[in-house]
């Protein structure tokens, strides 16, 4: 009859006083190890809080005034003379390009009240052609959403882009949308922070019209 062998019987040749030996020297490896480990964490952290530091170098004008602007809460007075904008084209356009007032709009593809106002905006732009020219400055976003924006609203005023949000800030808006009145002369007339309908822009650029 076939039999399996019974595995060998664990080595005797190793004395008794030699197991612990080998226990305390794994404990002390794993003492180590959780040592490096512990010391790694802190680097990381502190790592962390470098990036941290770093990330806001990464904008030094973030609360410096924009091409001249003074910036604040009420910027009624100041004038837009030298300040300029990016285009979708990565090219810089004036803010105030011409003799004719301007109104500048601040919006976002994220902006529920932005996305119904654009339009309104557009219906204005046409209207009032030759009177006033509309700019709408995209807040805080990549070319791609921005440009998607444009065309699903169908706007065909002046557009460009505020990638660091450093000219909204300077212009005294704190949410979006946010509308600008600067009059022929340059200077701004009016700040307004909020969704506009037709008539409520037209309301709002009335005294420009005027100047």
């Amino acid at each position: 009859m076939e039999t399996t062998p019974l595995p060998p019987e664990p080595s005797s040749d190793r004395s008794p006083a030699q197991r612990p030996s080998v226990s305390r020297t794994t404990i002390a490896l794993v003492a180590v190890v959780s040592v490096l480990l512990a010391v790694g964490i802190v680097l990381t952290f502190r790592s962390g809080s470098d990036s941290a530091s770093d990330v806001i170098k990464l904008d030094p004008d973030a609360t410096e005034p924009f091409n001249g602007l003074t910036g604040g809460p009420d910027v009624v007075g100041q004038s837009v003379h030298g300040v300029t904008y990016p285009t979708f084209e990565g090219q810089q356009a004036p803010l105030h390009p011409g003799d004719l007032p301007v109104l500048i709009n601040f919006w976002s593809s994220t902006c529920a009240p932005c996305i119904t106002e654009m339009p309104a905006l557009e219906a204005v732009h046409q209207a009032h052609a030759g009177e006033i020219t509309i700019i709408g400055i995209d807040h805080l976003e990549v070319p791609e959403l921005g440009l998607a924006m444009i065309e699903r609203t169908g706007v065909t005023y002046p557009v460009g882009r505020d990638p660091k949000g450093i000219l909204l800030r300077s212009l005294g808006g704190n949410a979006l949308p946010f509308s600008v009145l600067v009059g022929s002369d340059g200077t701004i007339l009016a700040t307004h922070a909020g969704q506009l309908d037709a008539a409520g822009i037209e309301a709002f650029i009335a005294p420009a019209l005027v100047d």
